[in-house]
């Protein structure tokens, strides 16, 4: 075997054609199953318990691949780390997503926080529907400047009983649309058009 980016205690290579793989099972007649823990403390020694502080990593899952010269360089990466203040039974937490562009060096391109948001860098996109490679039917997105709702097919439908486009602070209407009744069109939350069943008020 060797070493694969560092030095590991525990290390696994093989040339036959059966993956190499580690596997848990757990038989039990209850909701737990098996798992990996990985747990960090700011310690020395053996056994120590030094708290940890608000950034730390506490454990990654690392892909690597040969690139002609070794096996040291990471294609993607999952790291948890710490995401706030911790104290005695409490470590908020949080989940990076890296992954590495062609010709580029990896870098985080999601993240799961402690307070359940998931964040995404500039131009990093929510694209959804079409085939897994490519651009999407539907992206979503900011791009250092807007926020962007991108349409590649067909038509784009809201749907609902009752909507409206609010201000950024929710506090005065743009637009109102009802199911069934009116359109209204609003200018600085003041309503100045409306339609009716014989056209507009």
């Amino acid at each position: 075997s060797r070493d694969v980016g560092h030095t590991h205690i525990l290390q696994l290579e093989g040339t036959v054609t059966t993956p190499h793989s580690i596997s848990q099972i757990s038989n039990r007649a209850d909701v737990h199953a098996s798992h990996f823990d990985f747990a960090k403390s700011r310690g020395s020694g053996l056994g120590s318990n030094t708290i940890v502080q608000d950034g730390d990593f506490l454990g990654h899952i690392l892909f690597r691949g040969a690139d002609g010269t070794d096996v040291s360089t990471q294609s993607s990466r999952i790291s948890g780390a710490v995401d706030g203040t911790p104290g005695s039974n409490n470590i908020p937490g949080r989940l990076e997503f890296y992954t590495q562009v062609a010709n580029g060096s990896i870098a985080e391109k999601a993240r799961l926080t402690s307070t359940g948001v998931f964040k995404m860098p500039d131009n990093g996109k929510i694209s959804l529907g079409g085939a897994q490679s490519g651009n999407g039917d539907l992206e979503i997105y900011h791009d250092g400047t807007n926020s962007n709702i991108k349409n590649n097919t067909n038509q784009l439908n809201i749907l609902g009983n009752d909507i409206r486009l609010l201000n950024n602070g929710a506090s005065k209407a743009l637009i109102k649309a009802f199911d069934g009744g009116a359109a209204e069109l609003y200018y600085n939350g003041t309503k100045t058009f409306e339609t009716a069943g014989h056209g507009v008020n």
